[in-house]
């Protein structure tokens, strides 16, 4: 389906208004950096927010691709720096996460990339990623990536239109010990019920069987997550 028709959809069955168009200049695109297969047939590591990795030594993850999501850049040098929220962006730069996470994420010498899900004017350096919509899955960066309800299914979706397989997840917990949202780091100035994860892992049980079926294989690196739609293989005993 196209962008276009999808959008139109949208409007006609919900009335929810669609993602806005991404209209910038061509220095500002993701994709005209680092376009559609680039990472093809290469493994690469999406790092999620999890409690699981408390006490990582993430330089075990020196010389991979990584896809850094929300704050693993500040324990991490990932490939690329991933977000979609124009909130978190707020927070860091107006130092409600502390002065080092604004800094470190001012120093940041690799890409960072977001997902372009509501009008906002990010900076210069910020290279933004069309978005399709939240339950969609998107073949290619210019047709968009979808949302799902969390940032750790816009990164899986960024890392198959690059090719990568195959993609191991870190930090993907999908769970929590205390009613709400728990984290590896300090977490964020707004924390959701634990509940959320209910929707999270709808999300990519979604999508789970289409990627199976493309041959594209997504492997669990925390054994103990409750995300059970992908394989845990021989792979998470180097991990964990």
């Amino acid at each position: 389906m196209q962008a276009a028709n999808w959008r139109e959809l949208q409007l006609q069955r919900t009335g929810v208004h669609p993602p806005p168009r991404l209209e910038v200049s061509d220095e500002r695109i993701f994709f005209n950096v680092l376009p559609d297969g680039s990472w093809e047939g290469k493994s690469c590591f999406l790092i999620g927010g999890g409690p699981s990795l408390r006490g990582f030594d993430f330089s075990r993850l020196a010389g991979e691709l990584t896809i850094g999501i929300n704050r693993a850049y500040e324990r991490h040098d990932c490939t690329i720096m991933f977000f979609m929220d124009s909130q978190y962006h707020e927070w860091i730069t107006n130092g409600e996460m502390g002065a080092e996470a604004k800094a470190k994420f001012q120093a940041f010498k690799g890409l960072k990339a977001c997902l372009y899900t509501m009008e906002y004017d990010y900076p210069k350096g910020i290279y933004l990623l069309p978005c399709a919509g939240g339950d969609v899955f998107g073949e290619s960066m210019e047709f968009g990536l979808g949302s799902g309800t969390n940032s750790g299914y816009a990164a899986l979706n960024l890392a198959v239109c690059l090719g990568a397989n195959p993609i191991y997840l870190l930090g993907f917990d999908m769970n929590s010990q205390d009613g709400k949202q728990e984290w590896w780091h300090d977490g964020y100035p707004v924390k959701q019920e634990k509940k959320v994860y209910q929707q999270f892992r709808r999300d990519f049980e979604a999508v789970a069987p289409e990627l199976a079926s493309r041959g594209v294989r997504v492997v669990n690196l925390n054994p103990q997550s409750e995300l059970r739609c992908f394989e845990f293989g021989k792979e998470k005993n180097r991990w964990i």
